[in-house]
């Protein structure tokens, strides 16, 4: 077709007519798109799960079928968008130009910033996909729309878009832009691979009721869905890991139950099912507290599956000193297992009838080799008070005198009493693009925002500093709206403290009042807190 493009068409004509080929060319012309000199080319389809390649301008595309749909959208953030009245080709139109194969089994979507992703031909053809007019609240399927993949010529310079298997399925993320800019739709061949199965902690057993388990897989370009009624999980199912920029909720355990889960992501088959049984036991042992995010509950046997130690204690009773030998777990394996390693955490012992001891920092509980003890001189604790059966004492070298608080029973857990935040946000500006102070911004309009960061710790600090901007139906000075703007910065934090500056541009079309969150987490993988998230600054939009 190279050589159709520098013929007049006259010539072409006139050769067609002599050399009796008008049939074939014709035929060949149907095939493919005849671009006039001069045009760009704009997208091209390729790869060896199509019969050739077609290379597509602007204007061919524009010829092609327009389809209109509108598409529900959901992602990280999390926030739920709408994209209304997406006008362009189909996906389907495109590859029936270069004559899909039907052994072709991934494509790969490319946009001409770099940006690219990879579905299976499955997901992206043949699963049923809707627009959710409802959102993903409740993940109400109510009133869904059939939707095909569509190159929308109105939206960022060629976006391709496509619909949900379900409300909760994170999608915007994987909208390609500027595809009419030398995008590209690669179709391959290759066998397909599986995604690992998530694993779970903890992985099953006895539990305490409360009990939490967390979800992990191997690749951040998936997600974890869950069920809890002992069916096959599936995009319908409770999805886990809904967001990247917040910190997922563990599960609660709370009655015997099977949990069922599996990675499901786009370019990879579903992984294999992966389940966990959780029966509930009696809690002996709580760490709860204001310093600390959620309470961990222990059941006797988890105290007893724990790396167990011996050892001599002496207890004062009635002035009298006694020698006693306990078997247990120390306190600090526990604390270990939980992070708590600094002496910014102070403890208290709290007893079943409302008594507290003091139980000090963590490296006196160290120093007390302060045990959890189940037996004492080869005896299985059953300490008796009230109605109720406590198995299990605090043994501890308190001190060198004459104190009860060496053995302490009817303890049912330790509270956090203190505990001091390393990182604080303060003095948050809205500043213009040129630094000066401002209290509104222009609807499409650039503008800062500014923020001290403080270090309260005695050494410098690596830390995730995530910045986002909410607008929208429901937005509050907390939560609510959509997440309109959002850059996320691992930096290090000085013991001096730090400054941090950020530039954003309003997205068009928005109007109302916008509401700034700054969040400050250890990193990506873990977003443990190290301080508390920031809400003080809003400001007005104007039209």
């Amino acid at each position: 077709m190279d050589v159709l493009r520098k013929l007049n068409f006259k010539k072409t004509f006139v050769c067609l007519l002599v050399a009796a080929m008008s049939t074939l060319l014709w035929s060949m012309m149907i095939q493919q798109p005849v671009y006039a000199e001069g045009e760009t080319i704009v997208l091209t389809v390729t790869g060896d799960g199509v019969e050739k390649t077609v290379e597509f301008t602007l204007s061919d595309l524009q010829q092609l079928t327009q389809v209109t749909q509108t598409y529900s959208a959901y992602n990280g953030f999390p926030a739920w968008k709408t994209f209304t009245d997406m006008t362009g080709p189909s996906l389907k139109s495109l590859l029936d130009q270069a004559g899909l194969k039907d052994e072709a089994t991934l494509i790969t979507i490319k946009g001409s910033d770099g940006y690219q992703i990879t579905f299976t031909r499955q997901q992206l053809l043949e699963q049923p996909r809707y627009y959710f007019p409802h959102g993903n609240e409740d993940n109400s399927q109510e009133d869904k729309v059939p939707v095909e993949p569509v190159l929308a010529l109105n939206a960022s310079e060629g976006l391709l878009v496509f619909g949900q298997a379900a409300p909760q399925e994170e999608t915007n993320e994987s909208f390609v832009k500027k595809m009419c800019l030398g995008g590209k739709i690669e179709v391959g061949t290759a066998a397909l691979e599986q995604w690992e199965p998530p694993t779970a902690d903890p992985t099953g057993g006895s539990k305490a009721a409360g009990t939490q388990v967390t979800l992990t897989n191997q690749d951040r370009n998936s997600f974890i869905y869950y069920t809890l009624d002992g069916s096959e999980p599936s995009v319908c199912s409770f999805l886990y890991n809904i967001s990247e920029f917040k910190e997922n909720k563990p599960i609660d355990i709370n009655e015997d139950v099977t949990l069922k889960a599996r990675t499901i992501g786009f370019g990879k088959l579903d992984s294999e099912v992966v389940s966990y049984e959780y029966t509930i036991d009696q809690t002996v042992f709580t760490i709860e507290g204001a310093g600390w995010t959620e309470p961990m509950r222990y059941t006797m046997e988890a105290i007893k599956n724990m790396t167990d130690v011996e050892r001599d204690y002496v207890y004062y009773h009635e002035g009298n000193p006694t020698a006693i030998k306990g078997k247990g777990v120390l306190l600090s394996t526990l604390l270990d297992e939980l992070g708590i390693r600094n002496d910014q955490w102070e403890f208290e012992f709290k007893t079943i009838d409302g008594n507290e001891y003091a139980t000090g920092t963590v490296q006196e509980i160290r120093d007390q080799q302060c045990m959890i003890a189940y037996q004492i001189d080869g005896q299985d604790v059953a300490d008796v008070t009230g109605d109720q059966v406590v198995n299990f004492e605090i043994l501890r070298h308190f001190n060198e005198g004459q104190s009860p608080g060496n053995r302490l029973k009817y303890v049912s857990g330790i509270e956090v009493m203190k505990i001091e935040a390393d990182i604080n946000v303060s003095d948050i500006k809205l500043l213009n693009l040129d630094a000066d102070p401002i209290s509104t911004v222009a609807d499409g309009g650039g503008y800062c925002i500014e923020a001290q960061i403080a270090n309260q710790s005695d050494t410098a600090k690596n830390v995730l500093i995530v910045i986002q901007v909410r607008n929208g139906t429901g937005a509050t000075a907390f939560s609510g709206g959509n997440v309109v703007e959002c850059v996320a910065m691992q930096t290090v934090v000085d013991v001096t403290g730090d400054q941090v500056t950020t530039e954003f541009t309003l997205p068009d079309d928005l109007s109302g009042k916008a509401y700034v969150d700054i969040f400050l987490w250890d990193n990506f993988n873990s977003l443990s807190p190290l301080g508390t998230p920031n809400h003080e600054l809003s400001f007005d939009i104007e039209g």
